[in-house]
């Protein structure tokens, strides 16, 4: 409630591009399409360069006014879609089993077995239809004939829009591995969150904390811009106090 905050970001790449510190009672899914519209002019002005935008979300964002701004913008988007876990996996156990292709154990999960499938679903309240893609497992140790495991993703993304390397993975198993990027990438975050301090708000007032916030994501920022674009490449996963010390201390003196 109003005792913790949450911290909504939109990152490109390590770069924030749109942020909001809001106070912990108020809903993620509510407020992002403010920060999908602040972003969209400097993701368009980039995106010329990258090409397509690909957007990662948790399940938190799996909400009608989220993937609308998300259309609006243009962009692809794969985001968890466990919020409605009880209702999908319901939807997903009447379908036929030809849906499913095997994907295999995974030691690294601790699963004997694994499966992934997908079918369209139009969420109660949408008007279009997204593509939920289904996975489930069995744990090592379980009984083969036991109930499944489940986690569900939902996209737009076709499977000819596929990058090339993935496709031979089929398509299922394609969309959960570029949904898998996302755990990499925010390891961005360490910067903001433990060199600058932003898991300890400095204030107890909304207000201080905020500006507090919107400096610090400038800062992370600009560490962003000198580890990829300035330091050598052997050091781009420097800390930011190390390259602190290091580039401006050091030489400083």
């Amino acid at each position: 409630g109003g005792s913790i905050l949450r911290w909504l970001t939109l990152m490109l790449g390590p770069v924030i591009v749109a942020q909001q510190l809001m106070a912990g009672n108020r809903d993620e899914g509510v407020s992002m399409p403010r920060l999908l519209e602040e972003a969209d002019p400097v993701v368009r002005d980039i995106a010329g360069r990258l090409g397509e935008i690909l957007a990662l979300l948790d399940a938190a964002y799996f909400e009608k006014l989220v993937i609308d701004g998300i259309d609006a913008n243009g962009w692809a988007f794969i985001v968890c879609a466990n919020q409605q876990r009880a209702v999908l996996q319901r939807l997903v156990e009447e379908q036929q089993d030809w849906i499913w292709s095997d994907t295999g154990p995974d030691a690294r999960r601790g699963w004997a077995e694994s499966q992934a499938g997908c079918f369209l679903h139009t969420p109660e309240g949408w008007s279009e239809p997204v593509t939920i893609i289904a996975r489930r497992w069995r744990k090592e140790g379980e009984l083969p004939d036991s109930a499944w495991h489940y986690s569900f993703l939902a996209t737009r993304i076709e499977a000819e829009q596929l990058p090339a390397s993935l496709k031979k993975h089929g398509y299922a198993q394609a969309i959960w591995m570029l949904y898998g990027t996302k755990q990499a990438r925010e390891n961005h975050y360490k910067t903001a969150l433990r060199d600058l301090g932003l898991h300890h708000p400095p204030s107890g007032r909304l207000g201080i904390n905020q500006a507090f916030y919107a400096i610090a994501s400038a800062a992370s920022n600009i560490a962003m811009i000198l580890r990829y674009r300035v330091v050598t490449p052997q050091e781009r996963s420097i800390e930011l106090w190390r390259l602190r010390e290091r580039y401006l201390r050091i030489a400083g003196y």
